[in-house]
C-alpha cells in the first residue's frame, strides 16, 4: 500500500509583516496629501466665495444706480410739473391736458392727480374725480407740506405696486392752494431690474 505524501504549506509571518509595513508607509505618505488636497479645495471653495460675492455686490451696485435714477428722474419730472402754469393756475381743463401729456411721454407713470386743500380732485390723468381727503398720503402732505416720496403700497383702484411722489402747489405769494401726485409704476421698475437676471442669479426688488 503506497503512502501519498502530502506538502505542507504554511504561511510565513514575515510575509504578513512586510505587507503592514508596507500599507502603513502608503497610509503615512497618503495623509499629506490628503491634507494639501483639503486645504486646496478649502481654498479654491473660499475663493469662489470672494468671487461670487464681489458678482454680486458689483450686480447690486448697477441695479441700485439704476433704481436711484428711476426715482430721480421721476421727481424731476413731478416737481417741474407742479410749478408749470398750467397746474398753478388752478384752470382744471389746463390741469388735465397736462397730467395726461406727463403720463403719455413718461410710461413709468400709472396716474398723474390734481386735488386742493379740501382733498378734492380737480384733475386726473385718467379715471374719475373724487375726494382723497381721508388717504394717508393726503393727510401726510397737509402735515409736511413738502415734497416726499411715499413707500411702496398697492392701489385701492388697480391693485398695482406703486409708490406716490406728492409736490405742494404754491401760487405767487408762496402759500400752498393744492397738491400734485403721481403714481410711480413699481412694476415697470422690477421689469428693469429684471434684465439683470442670469440663469444663475436673480434679483427683486425689495422696499425698506
Amino acid at each position: 500500500m503506497s503512502k501519498k505524501k502530502h506538502a505542507l504549506h504554511f504561511s510565513c509571518p514575515t510575509h504578513s509583516i512586510h505587507f503592514r509595513i508596507i500599507a502603513l508607509s502608503v497610509c503615512i505618505s497618503m495623509i499629506p496629501l490628503l491634507i494639501s488636497c483639503l486645504l486646496s479645495s478649502q481654498i479654491s471653495f473660499s475663493l469662489g466665495k470672494t468671487d461670487a460675492y464681489e458678482s454680486i455686490k458689483e450686480r447690486t451696485q448697477s441695479i441700485s444706480s439704476q433704481v436711484t435714477a428711476y426715482i430721480q428722474t421721476a421727481y424731476a419730472v413731478i416737481e417741474s410739473v407742479s410749478s408749470s402754469y398750467d397746474i398753478t393756475s388752478l384752470d382744471p381743463t389746463m390741469q388735465r391736458n397736462i397730467l395726461v401729456e406727463t403720463v403719455e411721454n413718461n410710461p413709468s407713470f400709472s396716474v398723474l392727480y390734481q386735488q386742493n386743500l379740501d382733498g378734492n380732485q380737480t384733475a386726473r390723468s385718467y379715471g374719475t374725480l373724487g375726494n382723497r381727503a381721508d388717504r394717508w398720503w393726503f393727510i401726510r402732505e397737509m402735515e409736511l407740506r413738502e415734497p416726499y416720496v411715499s413707500k411702496s403700497y398697492y392701489t385701492i383702484t388697480t391693485g398695482e405696486p406703486v409708490t406716490t411722489i406728492v409736490f405742494p402747489v404754491h401760487n405767487a405769494s408762496g402759500a400752498m392752494t393744492s397738491m400734485l401726485a403721481a403714481d410711480l409704476n413699481l412694476g415697470k421698475l422690477q421689469e428693469l431690474i429684471d434684465t439683470y437676471n442670469t440663469d444663475d442669479i436673480y434679483s427683486i426688488l425689495v422696499d425698506g
